[in-house]
């Protein structure tokens, strides 16, 4: 996970096109196959392994979670501080907000004056 370092299994299944190239002939062509935009054709053979490492290191999610970090239980938590979601943060901030108001004072001054 991402957020907590717990293993996850990660399934991946995404498709790869890739453009393969036999013998650069000119500048231009070596040019291609220098940028990485296909890859070569060398003594007849396909060398896939760049290719795969490329794309699964493209297509690396970046936000993994476990199944309870998902159903939002689980959030990381120390002395003094914890992980929260950003509504949670949101809510948090008004609350705040409303008890350092100036007029915070003054609430409920007048609830039994009736």
């Amino acid at each position: 996970s991402s957020r907590s370092m717990e293993p996850v299994e990660l399934v991946e299944s995404y498709p790869v096109t890739v453009v393969f190239m036999e013998g650069a002939s000119n500048q231009l062509d070596q040019e291609v196959v220098d940028d990485d935009l296909v890859l070569p054709i060398e003594n007849g053979e396909l060398d896939l392994a760049e290719s795969v490492a490329d794309n699964i290191l493209l297509n690396i999610p970046i936000k993994v979670l476990t199944a309870e970090e998902e159903a939002g239980q689980g959030f990381v938590s120390g002395n003094d501080w914890q992980v929260m979601t950003e509504e949670e943060y949101q809510a948090q901030q008004a609350v705040k907000k409303e008890e350092n108001s100036p007029f915070a004072g003054l609430q409920g001054l007048f609830d039994g004056d009736e």
